[in-house]
């Protein structure tokens, strides 16, 4: 049998870059594992104004509403300049490096349950809208838009743990 013990939210997760954040479905059909979202609390984990980049081309792999981490990757690891997504792949934060920015789903339930969390700004999140607009979250508002991909607006970048890291034996 296993059993789950889950520290409480928005407290710090040792050794994990920040404090527990919400309990995200990964995507319907994707084979994934639920995972939480650990948001940072180091500076290094936000920038006050960054491009997102890549404006007149779609990056393939990098439009999902749900899979920020994905997103992310595909979008550093581009030939196009996506500088929000290659600034989120150098960071590293308590000896870990798998920093992303979070996509549309994954920002409006920030947004929805520790905006504290955030600066109270427009920031963008990781899925793109179109070969010219990527998706943004207001964090003071809470609505959400797109905008031309070479406006700088805020980011904060987050990481996950699956379901299972909180996962322990009983016999």
């Amino acid at each position: 049998m296993r059993t789950l013990t889950i520290p409480n939210f928005a407290a710090a997760v040792t050794g994990q870059g920040g404090t527990l954040g919400p309990l995200m479905r990964a995507e319907p059909g994707s084979g994934q594992e639920d995972y939480f979202i650990i948001v940072p609390t180091d500076p290094a984990s936000a920038i006050a104004k960054i491009a997102y980049g890549g404006e007149g081309k779609i990056t393939k792999g990098a439009d999902s509403e749900w899979d920020g981490l994905a997103n992310t990757r595909a979008l550093a690891t581009s030939k196009n300049k996506h500088p929000a997504a290659r600034a989120a792949a150098e960071l590293v934060i308590d000896g870990h490096q798998d920093f992303y920015l979070p996509a549309k789903r994954e920002s409006r339930v920030l947004q929805a349950m520790f905006p504290e969390l955030f600066d109270p700004v427009a920031q963008w999140t990781s899925t793109q809208y179109s070969a010219d607009y990527a998706w943004y979250q207001y964090f003071n508002r809470g609505n959400q838009h797109n905008l031309v991909k070479s406006w700088e607006l805020g980011v904060k970048f987050v990481r996950r743990l699956p379901l299972s890291f909180f996962s322990t034996s009983v016999l």
